[in-house]
Order: structure tokens, then C-alpha cells, then sequence
């Protein structure tokens, strides 16, 4: 019934706007969700789920063909014709000016508004207010602390040991970058400061015993402030 009404509207809308975002679930499958925006009988503009795909290629030709897979289950096939609006982040993916997903969707609708997400724009705009400051630090910190171990099992086993003496259980510490910054951040940091104690005293004896996964200096440093 939901997707029936959707169709009815968007075969009478004069125009619609598209939102797409991916996001990688807990298998690691990369999935695009996809949104459309428009403007009902009544003149109200409405905001609607369309669907989630699982592109086979998370280039921008796989985005463009998942995108004609979500309009094709609903009958609409010709979808690019009442496209006037494209909202997305600003990779290079989306927004590049000759391959990029937003330039491919223009060949069929040169009149295509492209825009670059407001909520990306807003993280953007956070990170560069915070850039010389000293988060510097505390990013440096959360970016060593995920380099030592994502690229050793031996020491995420033995921080995790540090744990076990404590009763907890400590989670493997997540990407620090990437185009939803704040989230990233955020998870990175709240992960390190639930288990603050645990990770300095592994740094600790780290220090001690294989100062060739870090400089020795560089660890002291981190475990005095």
C-alpha cells in the first residue's frame, strides 16, 4: 500500500529530487539508501524512503545502475526525466566533474541541480574550525591507537587481556576519518575514554617491551597526558 501510493505520487509529480547515502552494514556489504523528495497534490513537499540496494560496484556506474534498480522495482524506468535535484556527499564518487555519479545522471538530465549535502558541508566545516587546535593531539592519539591495532592481532589479544583482569570487554578501536566525520569521531573517542585506563597501561608496557611497534617517547607522551 506504501509503495503504491509512492508510485501514484510520482507518476503526477511534476518533478522530484533524489537523496542517496551509503553505508556499510555489519557484514561489510556496502549499501546505498535511497530517498526521493517531492511535491504532493496538496503543494506540500514530502520525503520518502524509496529503497536500500546492495551495488555490485561501489563505483559510480554500480551507484547509477542501483539507483535504476530502486526506480525500475516501482515501474519507473525513465526515472532521469522528472529528475531535478540530487543531493549527495562530496566525493569524488558522487560529485567528479566527468566520471563522477552525479556527472553520469547529468547525460541524461543536463538540467540536473547537483548539491553537496548540507550535513557533509556542516562536518566539513567542524573539522576545519578544529584544525590546529589541540584536538590535533587527541586526533594523532585516536589515529596511532587505531594503526597499533588494526595492523597487530598480538596486541589487540593482549589489550584485550589488560581487560579480562578488569571484567571488560574491550572493542577493537574503529577509523577516525572518513565522510561522516563527527559519527567517526565520536565512536573512536567514546571507545578509548569508556576504556581509558586499560589502553594506557598497555601503552605503558609497551613501552617497555616493544618500543619497535611505537616510539618509546611517543607512548610515555600519550600515557602522561
Amino acid at each position: 500500500m506504501i509503495e503504491g501510493n509512492l508510485v501514484k505520487d510520482l507518476m503526477n509529480a511534476r518533478y522530484y529530487s533524489l537523496l542517496t547515502d551509503g553505508s556499510t552494514e555489519v557484514a561489510v556489504i556496502e549499501e546505498e539508501l535511497v530517498y526521493v523528495l517531492y511535491v504532493n497534490s496538496g503543494g506540500c513537499p514530502i520525503v520518502k524512503f524509496l529503497s536500500i540496494e546492495s551495488p555490485k560496484h561501489t563505483n559510480a556506474n554500480g551507484l547509477k545502475e542501483a539507483i535504476k534498480l530502486a526506480f525500475s522495482r516501482i515501474g519507473l524506468v525513465e526515472f532521469t526525466s522528472k529528475l531535478y535535484g540530487f543531493n549527495v556527499d562530496g566525493v569524488s564518487g558522487n560529485t567528479g566533474i566527468h566520471r563522477g555519479l552525479a556527472a553520469l545522471l547529468c547525460e541524461n538530465a543536463p538540467w540536473l541541480a547537483v548539491v553537496h549535502c548540507f550535513n557533509h558541508r556542516f562536518e566539513l566545516a567542524i573539522k576545519d574550525s578544529l584544525a590546529g587546535t589541540f584536538f590535533d593531539e587527541i586526533d594523532t592519539f585516536l589515529v596511532t591507537v587505531l594503526y597499533l591495532y588494526q595492523k597487530s592481532s598480538k596486541h589487540l589479544w593482549e589489550l584485550r587481556e589488560f581487560g579480562k583482569i578488569y571484567e571488560k570487554s574491550i572493542p577493537k578501536p574503529t577509523k577516525v576519518g572518513g565522510t561522516r566525520w563527527i559519527a567517526h569521531k565520536f565512536r573512536a573517542m567514546a571507545i578509548v575514554l569508556q576504556n581509558y585506563g586499560i589502553f594506557i597501561t598497555h601503552l605503558e608496557s609497551l613501552a617497555h617491551t616493544d618500543s619497535q611497534s611505537l616510539k618509546k617517547a611517543e607512548i610515555e607522551g600519550f600515557a602522561k597526558k
